[in-house]
């Protein structure tokens, strides 16, 4: 699984067929985490995202959750990040 930050500013559209010839400015995206790079016992399935306040280096941190179902197989975890500027 990727997570992706996407920065809508700049465009004028999300759709890809708006049919031959159209003109529009797709939306950026910035790959934020790819989850298969990090060592995580197991990811189970994610519930919830947020953000965190500001962390004291002024950078944002989301945050994500996931929860167990009341399931034994299943795990309940707090994930959080730290989102860098770009170019870092």
């Amino acid at each position: 699984m990727r997570l992706y930050v996407v920065d809508l500013d700049h465009a004028t559209g999300i759709r890809s067929d708006w049919g031959e010839g159209a003109i529009y400015q797709p939306p950026t995206r910035r790959l934020l985490l790819d989850w298969s790079t990090i060592a995580l016992a197991k990811m189970d399935n994610l519930a919830g995202m947020g953000w965190r306040l500001r962390l004291s280096n002024s950078h944002r941190s989301p945050v994500l959750i996931s929860d167990d179902n009341l399931s034994p197989d299943e795990v309940t975890q707090q994930l959080a990040c730290e989102l860098l500027p770009c170019g870092s």
